[in-house]
């Protein structure tokens, strides 16, 4: 689904192959308040950090948390460039 997934670069308009790789708690990594997100972008590394305070405010708005799931598909809610 989501894991694997086509993008276009809003710079370049490349056409790139995306695929999930990893979602790790920053803290352990870099000691940031963050989970990072590494993709592969037609093999390129890609790395999203989505910050904890994210994941508190979407709760507070929505009722609902945010699944690790869900944290490695918000690149592709962007897939557009938009």
């Amino acid at each position: 689904m989501y894991e694997d997934f086509q993008a276009t670069d809003r710079w370049t308009g490349e056409n790139l192959h995306c695929t999930y790789q990893a979602l790790i708690v920053a803290i352990a990594t870099r000691h940031a308040d963050a989970v990072d997100i590494k993709f592969l972008a037609s093999g390129r590394p890609v790395w999203i950090a989505l910050p904890h305070p994210t994941w508190v405010e979407y709760n507070a708005r929505t009722g609902r948390v945010i699944t690790d799931p869900l944290a490695y598909r918000q690149p592709a809610f962007f897939e557009d460039g938009d």
